[in-house]
């Protein structure tokens, strides 16, 4: 099964009415199994999964979002109310945050920006992954995830970043089946490949 745990729904930051249903629809025709909806600092409301759900099964569908702290950004996963982690200043203060709300977190296209600075470094072990390929992810820095990945015990994904239905479909995690709680699933360290 391909699933994509960063995939975005609006076009370029503005409202764009429907469009979730274009990159749902670029998800099918691209043979993945599940996406997980990861807009910056915000989520879909249940009620608009729900019609998503149903209108593109057998598409699994998720909601997370992508939240930046300290020049860094993390996806975040199984956290109904986001407030509480807007303006977090420290990514280990973060991850504590979402660790309490049962959460999942994950770094998203490091070195996209800079360098790891020294506090995401420590926060490291508190997270349930790291993103070692998307379309923002430098391609040079694979080995240097690759090998913080083996020192702190966490798995790594391969996930789109897509903005565009057109970037959907050529980064995606393998596994051996949809979870029903991805939060739950992420905190568990499943293991992935890609």
């Amino acid at each position: 099964m391909k699933i994509d745990l960063h995939v975005h729904y609006k076009r370029h930051a503005k409202d764009a009415e429907g469009y979730e249903e274009a990159m749902a629809q670029a998800a099918l025709a691209a043979g993945l199994n599940g996406i997980a909806f990861t807009e910056h600092g915000q989520q879909l409301p249940e009620a608009r999964l729900d019609e998503l759900r149903a209108k593109f099964s057998p598409l699994a569908i998720w909601s997370g979002a992508e939240v930046g702290c300290a020049g860094h950004d993390f996806l975040v996963y199984g956290i109904a109310d986001l407030t509480n982690l807007v303006g977090c200043l420290h990514p280990a203060n973060l991850a504590g945050r979402v660790h309490e709300a049962e959460g999942a977190i994950i770094l998203a296209h490091p070195f996209r920006k800079n360098r790891l600075t020294d506090d995401c470094r420590a926060s490291l072990r508190w997270l349930h992954g790291i993103e070692i390929v998307s379309r923002n992810t430098p391609p040079w820095a694979a080995p240097f995830i690759a090998m913080l990945a083996a020192q702190n015990g966490m798995p790594v994904y391969v996930n789109s970043d897509a903005h565009k239905p057109r970037n959907i479909g050529g980064h995606f995690n393998m596994v051996s089946e949809l979870p029903t709680n991805l939060a739950s699933w992420l905190r568990s360290n499943a293991p992935c490949a890609s």
